[in-house]
């Protein structure tokens, strides 16, 4: 479970109002090509996730300073206990987020 240690590639930056909850993500892609999203939520449930293969876990992210741009992405093993609702905000935002990258790359 989790990221490679390494660098992670950010492949969108997003942010939008879901239902009553401020959602921002930045999807990325870690040394392996794994890809996941960094969630930050702010409504009746706030807090920073991870979310991994339709899992939803709390995290906290830590960015080093070094030219190496290594990022450290510290994630509980056991998924978030959050509410149904929250869940629905967070793959709501994804969704329509893939959903766009997943357009424009097929315009380009």
């Amino acid at each position: 479970m989790g990221f490679a240690a390494g660098k992670l590639t950010t492949l969108a930056q997003k942010r939008g109002v879901f239902g009553e909850y401020w959602v921002a993500g930045s999807w990325v892609e870690d040394t392996r090509g794994r890809t996941g999203w960094l969630i930050d939520l702010d409504g009746a449930e706030n807090g920073t996730f991870t979310v991994l293969d339709n899992e939803v876990y709390r995290s906290g992210r830590q960015y080093s300073g070094s030219k190496n741009g290594k990022t450290l992405v510290a994630t509980d093993n056991a998924s978030a206990e959050i509410g149904d609702e929250t869940k629905q905000r967070i793959f709501d935002a994804i969704g329509q987020w893939e959903k766009e990258e997943r357009a424009k790359a097929a315009n380009s």
